[in-house]
C-alpha cells in the first residue's frame, strides 16, 4: 500500500498565507450582519416611501371629500335653479296675463270714453240746432287733443249757422269751434245753406 502525504507537496506558507480585500476583509472570512446598521438604511429608505404614501393617501381623501362636497352644493343648486325657474316661468306667466287684461281695460276705457263722448256731443248738438237746421252728417274721431268733430248739415240762412256756432262756443262741452265752410245749394225746398262746422270734444 503507497500512502501519499499531500501536505507535503504544499507550500509551507500556505496556511498562514492570507489574502486581504480591498475593504479589508480576507476572502472567505465571515462577517457579521450588523442590524442595527441594516435597520438604519432600511429605515432611511423606506420611512420617505411610507410617508409619501401617507400623504398622498391622505390628500386623495381630502380631494375626494372637497369633491363630494361640491357634487352636493352643485346638486343643491341645480334644485334651487329649477325651483327659480319655475317660478319665473310662472312670473313670466303673470306679467304676460296682467299685460293683456291691461290692454283690455285701456280698451274698454277708451271704448267708454268714445262712447260718452258720442253721447254728450249728440245731446248737446241737437240741444243747440236752430229751428230751421238739420243735420246731416257727424263724424268722431279720437285722439290725444281729444275728439274731433266735423258737422254737417244745412240751414235756410246764415244766421241760424252763426247761431249753431255761438251755442257751440258757449258750451263746455267743446272747444276751437271752426265753420269749415258755407255753401248755397238749391234743393227741393229751396235755397238753403249747406254748411261743415269743425270742433273738438273736451277730455270726459
Amino acid at each position: 500500500m503507497i500512502r501519499i502525504n499531500l501536505q507535503k507537496n504544499a507550500s509551507p506558507n500556505l496556511a498562514s498565507e492570507t489574502k486581504i480585500s480591498d475593504e479589508g476583509l480576507s476572502y472567505g472570512e465571515v462577517v457579521p450582519i450588523q442590524w442595527p446598521v441594516v435597520i438604519i438604511r432600511l429605515a432611511v429608505i423606506l420611512l420617505p416611501i411610507i410617508g409619501l404614501h401617507y400623504y398622498s393617501t391622505d390628500t386623495v381623501n381630502k380631494k375626494k371629500k372637497i369633491l363630494r362636497s361640491l357634487n352636493n352644493e352643485k346638486v343643491s343648486l341645480d334644485r334651487r335653479i329649477g325651483k327659480l325657474s319655475s317660478e319665473i316661468e310662472s312670473f313670466k306667466r303673470y306679467e304676460e296675463e296682467k299685460k293683456r287684461l291691461e290692454q283690455q281695460i285701456q280698451a274698454i276705457g277708451v271704448l267708454s270714453k268714445s262712447r260718452l263722448q258720442g253721447v254728450v256731443s249728440i245731446d248737446t248738438i241737437q240741444a243747440l240746432l236752430p229751428e230751421r237746421t238739420w243735420i246731416t252728417n257727424l263724424t268722431l274721431t279720437n285722439d290725444d287733443g281729444g275728439g274731433l268733430i266735423t258737422l254737417g248739415g244745412y240751414a235756410y240762412n246764415d244766421q241760424e249757422i252763426s247761431d249753431l256756432i255761438q251755442g257751440l262756443e258757449e258750451t263746455v262741452f267743446f272747444t276751437s269751434v271752426a265753420l269749415g265752410g258755407s255753401t248755397e245749394e238749391r234743393t227741393d225746398r229751396g235755397v238753403l245753406k249747406r254748411f261743415q262746422i269743425n270742433f273738438r270734444v273736451q277730455n270726459i
